[in-house]
């Protein structure tokens, strides 16, 4: 019945001239890849390794470890090494992974968002594989849910579930939306991975589907250099210290705040001393008060934003 709608809707909108361009799960892996390691097959940052990044999580969810973080052999991944040299063995990996990343999407019915429009933000189908995919699952059901969530493993920026390195849920839900996803598909298609290939973030329309067969590619790929992808100032400053931006903001907005209400409580002691002393009167001190607690809030303020 579902399949039945879609063709329905796609016969519709040909005969209107209304269609909307949705890219192909090839292009979204290849978009994936890039936004990930800039296409660099052994690429690593900590824990995450490879083209897109798969963390020990990821790889034991798509089969590729046991729970005690060794591989499994799955598809010739039997060690890391042997699955940082196969772009192949990557391609499926994240490919199995994101069967699952997907099954769990509709089983939560997080589906059911697909069409509605957040923050901005159209919600499709390879906008939320994407998202968790960046943020996990918790992160995008507590953004999906629209409330400043708490949950276990999920930090936040202003409200808004963020990577480690301070990449919010919304950019890759914007970033990776509209593509069609081969995942009724067991095996992964062949794709191409090189170093000079363009994105094309956010240039597609419509909601994609979960669906759908996908020619393209041609296999093979272009091994990078090794060493660890810097993408933006952010993430630079973020694997050179181990701290994010956001998180290390967050802590000098707190130091801030804190200075800021001792420096009015010091100011406010000085100002009763000097009233107890007969050298200030109460009218004077209540127009005191009033500029140090307006001064304490811009400062604190300021600090916060």
């Amino acid at each position: 019945m579902h399949s039945a709608r879609r063709w329905i809707a796609c016969l519709l909108l040909g005969l209107t001239g209304t269609a909307a361009w949705a890219g192909s799960y090839t292009q979204y892996l290849q978009d994936l890849a890039w936004r990930e390691s800039r296409h660099r097959l052994s690429e690593r940052a900590g824990s995450h390794i490879g083209l897109f990044q798969m963390g020990t999580a990821a790889l034991i969810d798509a089969g590729y470890m046991n729970a005690s973080g060794q591989w499994t052999g799955k598809n010739g991944a039997t060690s890391a090494a042997a699955f940082l040299s196969s772009a192949a063995i990557q391609t499926q990996a994240v490919h199995d992974y994101n069967q699952v990343q997907w099954a769990w999407i509709e089983r939560n019915h997080l589906d059911s968002y697909i069409g509605q429009t957040i923050n901005g933000v159209e919600i499709t189908a390879s906008g939320l594989l994407a998202a968790a995919h960046l943020v996990g699952r918790a992160g995008l059901s507590c953004y999906l849910a629209g409330n400043y969530c708490n949950a276990a493993g999920v930090t936040l920026r202003d409200g808004v579930p963020v990577d480690g390195f301070g990449t919010p849920v919304t950019e890759y839900l914007s970033q990776f939306g509209g593509h069609d996803l081969g995942l009724d598909n067991a095996a992964a298609p062949a794709v191409a991975y090189s170093d000079d290939y363009s994105p094309g973030y956010g240039s597609l329309s419509g909601a994609g589907s979960s669906s759908g067969s996908d020619s393209e590619g041609t296999g093979g790929a272009a091994v990078g250099s090794s060493g660890v992808a810097v993408y933006d100032a952010q993430e630079a400053f973020a694997l050179g210290s181990g701290f994010s931006v956001s998180g290390l903001a967050s802590v000098l907005g707190a130091l801030g705040t804190a200075i800021s209400l001792c420096l009015g409580a010091w100011m406010i002691l000085g100002n009763l001393q000097a009233v107890a002393n007969g050298r200030l009167r109460w009218g004077a001190f209540g127009g005191r008060l009033v500029r140090t607690l307006v001064l304490v809030t811009l400062f604190a303020w300021a600090f916060q934003t």
